[in-house]
């Protein structure tokens, strides 16, 4: 198979180029030619490595693929012209094709996910809600685009993606909910020494990602100041960065409590071993994470979490086994003290930890591709029609 992975960027910035640097050879390895094409061009050390790279449209049919398999585009024309081409697959990462903003959730008049199906509807919603920006020209370009990518979906010979809540997500949007299939996601964990190095006498809580207000840290730093009382004093560690860093900083600069401290690291290409010296991953998301990939890294390292029960997230945290599950409610920095309490200072601490790093395995490049590579080949039949699963 002459497989072509389509993304917006040659650049390892997030998750979707993270999960195509560690495919691509995978896929090699089981007999698949791989090629690429970016929207943005090629670089000198992208994420693709050794893949060669299709700058254009001729290049692309002088290649000759057999299949597409794309990772969001930002242009719907591009990729309306190539997907009416060659058979596709689509892997919905995020909900570029579902929402105007791609955030999925309203600001107004509470923070709530977001459950409708993107529509004209949405241009009422968007700004009354809460939904994004404040800017129309924004609202407007953005509406068209995704409207225009919610149509090509209808293209595509099968919908992949990692969690129920986006499998849930995306058949609302499709034609026809069985083309829209889950399978278990990629996060390629780096072998060796499991056990952390967490002091013994502080509990270490630690964020990883972006400094967004999506992403809720100033969530976690409001409810730090909930967890003076806990039986050791309390580190809060940030690693990342984004336009929230310097508010965030500053909102935790107005704690002023002995037994409080908060630390902000620069984002490290490997944070394996910044995962590993925490007791506890804070995933505050204030949005519906798609999947939150870092909280499988973190188990790896027999590290729980504490997330809101939105989105991806229940796919790889099960409540008192690798971590706890809180409700967003009206005052969402107690609640997500309430949970780094119920994990740090429960009685199973240990247990949690032995079960996140089995409940990590699940994840594994085999997995991934065990289930990855059938739907790759049941799409290259060119009568090929989705049963559901």
């Amino acid at each position: 198979m002459k497989l072509l992975l389509l993304s917006k960027t040659s650049r390892l910035i997030g998750g979707v180029e993270t999960y195509l640097r560690d495919l691509a050879p995978a896929l090699e390895i089981h007999g698949v030619t791989v090629a690429v094409n970016t929207e943005d061009g090629p670089l000198s050390s992208g994420w693709y490595g050794n893949a060669p790279f299709l700058k254009s449209l001729s290049e692309i049919e002088s290649w000759g693929p057999d299949l597409l398999y794309v990772h969001g585009l930002n242009s719907p024309e591009w990729e309306h012209e190539l997907i009416s081409r060659w058979p596709a697959v689509f892997f919905a990462h995020n909900y570029d094709s579902t929402c105007i903003s791609g955030l999925k959730r309203w600001e107004r008049p509470r923070l709530l996910p977001c459950q409708k199906v993107l529509g004209p509807a949405c241009l009422a919603h968007y700004l009354v809600n809460g939904c994004g920006g404040r800017n129309p020209v924004t609202l407007f370009r953005d509406y068209a685009r995704n409207r225009a990518h919610q149509k090509n979906l209808g293209l595509y010979r099968s919908i992949l993606t990692h969690s129920v809540w986006m499998k849930s997500e995306y058949a609302r949007h499709a034609e026809g909910h069985a083309k829209v299939r889950r399978i278990p996601f990629l996060v390629d964990l780096p072998a060796g020494e499991t056990t952390g190095t967490a002091p013994s006498a502080t509990w270490r809580i630690g964020f990883l990602g972006r400094f967004q207000k999506a992403k809720g840290g100033d969530i976690l730093i409001e409810a730090a100041r909930h967890l003076a009382d806990l039986s050791r004093p309390v580190e809060v560690w940030f690693m990342g960065e984004g336009d929230a860093e310097a508010a965030w900083k500053s909102a935790a600069e107005k704690i002023k409590s002995p037994r409080v401290a908060f630390r902000f690291w620069k984002f490290s290409e490997n944070p394996a071993e910044y995962l590993s010296q925490l007791h506890l991953l804070a995933v505050p998301s204030r949005w519906p994470e798609p999947f939150g990939r870092v909280g499988v890294e973190a188990a790896a390292k027999g590290v729980p979490s504490v997330a809101f029960a939105l989105g991806g997230v229940r796919d790889w945290l099960e409540p008192l086994k690798t971590g706890a599950l809180v409700p967003l409610g009206p005052n969402p920095a107690l609640s997500f003290s309430d949970g780094i309490r119920m994990v740090l200072e429960g009685a199973n601490l240990e247990k949690m930890r032995e079960h996140a790093i089995q409940s990590a395995a699940r994840f594994s490049k085999e997995n991934h591709l065990k289930a990855l590579l059938p739907e790759l080949e049941a799409a290259l039949d060119p009568a090929y029609l989705s049963n559901a699963r």
